[in-house]
This record gives C-alpha cells, structure tokens and sequence, in this order.
C-alpha cells in the first residue's frame, strides 16, 4: 500500500514522537545544534513504550502461562515453557531494568518516569499496576525461571502470576471499553481532520502549505504557564488571520510539551497562493516574526521540512499532510499531553463551507 494512503504503524508514530522530544540550541561556536530531551533521555526509553503494547497484546492473546513447573516438598521442576512469551517478558522486564539505570532510579522492573505533563496508554497503566501490586517493583531478576526469590517461591511463578493476572485485568469490560473510547475519541479527530483538509483543497486547488514548529527560548521555558501559552497560541493565528485575510485559508495546530522548550505546536497552516504570492523563506520569516512577537521575544520556530514530498511548500501532496497530521494525532495511543478543563490540547480553523460542484475550479499544473 501507498505510504501516503496507509494508516501510520506503529515504528512511523514512535519515531515521530523521538523527533519531537529535540529542541534546537544555536552556539555561536559550534553553530545549530539538535538535542534530545531530558524527558526521553534516548531513543530507549520510547522502544520500552512500543514494547509495553506488543507485551500486552500478546499476553491477552495466549492462554498459557510462560512456565509450567512440577513441584514437590522437597524439589521443583520446569516441565513445560511457552518460549515466545518467557523470552518476550524477559525481553521486556531487563529492558526496562537498563532503562532505569540510565534514568539513574533506584529500583529495579517496570517502573518508569515519564515525561513531564504526559501520561502514558491505558495498556501501559494496568501493566504498572499489576507489577506494583505483586511487587515485581522489588525482585532483582536473575533471567532464569528455575531462581527461587523467597521461601517456596521460584522467579517463573512470580512471572507467571504476572502474566495471569494482567490477562484478566485487559480482558475485563471496563479496561475493553476504556481502550473503546480512547479509539473512538482518535477516529472522531482523524475525521474531523480529513473531512476539513479535503474542504480546503476543494475550494482552494492552489494552496501554499507550511508546517513549523512554534516553541520558547529554553532560559524562559519554565516560566511559561498554560495559560500564557494558550493566549500565545490564540493570538498568533488572530494576527495571521488579519493581516493575510483571504490568503489564510485555514490552520491546523497540536500542543505538545518539552522540559527545556516548556509547550511547543505543531501547526500546518493553509495559504491561498492566488492571495498571497509570496516564497517559501519570506513566508518562514513572516511567520516566525509573528510569533517572535505575540510571545514578546521568547519564541522561536522550526520548519518541519519533511512535509512535502518534494521538500518545497508549494503543492504538497495532500495525501502526505494528512499522513503526517494524523500520524502526530495518533502519538496520543501512546503518550498524551494530560488533559486540561479549560484548554484542548489541538485545534482547526473553522470548516470551510462545502462547495456546489459548477463552484470547484480544477486543479492547477505546478510546474
């Protein structure tokens, strides 16, 4: 299948989410330079993520425990090991065990800090739950299933009990229709964002798309509220609005949040070439100065040069936008910016009004 027609996978949303956890810091001796975020600390700490979900999902597929044992008083036995799922939860525990040692904590397992102002899926909630409540929190593991942890008590069974009561926790309906929801929350976005980016190609065929990045200087980070920066947002596109009129066809924008960069966006706006002639490094310019602006000498910006498949702005594919765009909505399965009562963490400008079809002008030939 098409890349720019497929749903995203899983490695496409993952590695978007390690490209957006680096901020930019310009020396004046070494020049640009791209760091990754204290929240992530590498790409490690994203791999456990991933593997956390495929863990889950093959655990509430299996119905065997890893190991089957013979036990007397005097001695024990493994008769029998489900290999594929012994091996994937080793995999998993001593990943996450070096991930922590890289994070510098204390204990051993599953426990993991997460990004700031982030929390994690629902599959990756009940697995830290259960861990907690068996207290695998606390057991230094050897990797082998035969090592007796306490009086009476081998490693594989600790495992096994793991294994057997997160089975029943993901298969009860309340954990089934917290996945539901979260599903049908995502596929409402997704098509409200699809319906909205097919208006704005309709009725404006010729359109300049830009895609930036819009984030604070890393010495005043900190100090940034969510209110402030949600009044930066808001008054950012206002201004746009305004000065470029019918040339501002349309926005889309997504709140993410970075240690060192405080709340940064992710915005792809829709320009009317037949309103606004202008190149792609002057309208880069107009842009970041807007937002320079609105947040009074603390902001700065990105391009995101990967939207367009040609590496220009002028006539992306629409096909690759709402790739990408839908690709960043659905990083929320994974890790989601915590919810706030009084601001949404995304947002659209209004959805143009549909067109009849004697009004649809058909599509110019860029050159």
């Amino acid at each position: 299948m098409n890349k720019l027609t497929a749903k995203p996978s899983i490695n496409d949303i993952f590695a978007s989410i390690f490209l957006d956890n680096q901020y930019l810091i310009t020396d004046r001796f070494s020049g640009p330079q791209f760091f990754i975020s204290q929240d992530i600390q590498n790409d490690q700490y994203l791999y456990c993520l991933k593997l956390e979900e495929q863990f889950i999902e093959a655990v509430a597929k299996s119905d065997t425990s890893p190991f089957v044992f013979e036990k007397s008083y005097q001695c024990a036995t493994l008769i029998k090991e489900n290999k594929e799922l012994a091996k994937m939860t080793y995999d998993l525990l001593f990943l996450q065990k070096e991930t922590n040692r890289i994070e510098q904590q204390s204990y051993p397992g599953f426990k993991l800090n997460n990004p700031s102002n982030y929390e994690v899926s629902e599959k990756s909630k009940v697995l830290f739950e259960i861990a907690d409540k068996i207290g695998l929190y606390h057991v230094e593991l050897s990797g082998h299933p035969m090592t007796q942890i306490a009086p009476q008590v081998l490693e594989g069974e600790l495992i096994n009990s793991f294994i057997i009561r997160l089975r029943e926790s993901v298969k009860k309906d309340s954990f089934k229709t917290k996945i539901k929801n979260q599903k049908i929350e995502l596929n409402r976005h997704i098509t409200q964002i699809k319906r909205y980016i097919d208006r704005i190609y309709t009725k404006n065929p010729k359109l300049i798309v830009a895609s930036m990045v819009f984030y604070y200087q890393k010495d005043c980070a900190n100090k940034i509220t969510l209110n402030e920066s949600a009044a930066h947002i808001e008054k950012f596109l206002s201004s746009l609005q305004k000065d470029m009129q019918q040339g501002f066809s349309g926005w889309w924008w997504k709140r993410e949040y970075t240690t060192e960069t405080s709340y940064r966006y992710n915005v792809t706006f829709f320009f009317n070439y037949e309103f606004i002639k202008i190149d792609p490094v002057s309208m880069r310019n107009q842009l970041n100065q807007a937002w320079f602006v609105v947040t009074q000498g603390q902001g700065l910006s990105l391009d995101r040069t990967t939207l367009s498949p040609q590496n220009t702005m002028f006539g992306a594919n629409q096909n690759f936008i709402v790739y990408e765009i839908v690709r960043m909505i659905m990083r929320d399965l994974f890790l989601k910016l915590k919810p706030d009562r009084k601001f949404d963490h995304s947002g659209m400008g209004p959805l143009p009004k549909k067109l009849m079809p004697n009004e649809i002008s058909p599509p110019p030939q860029l050159s």
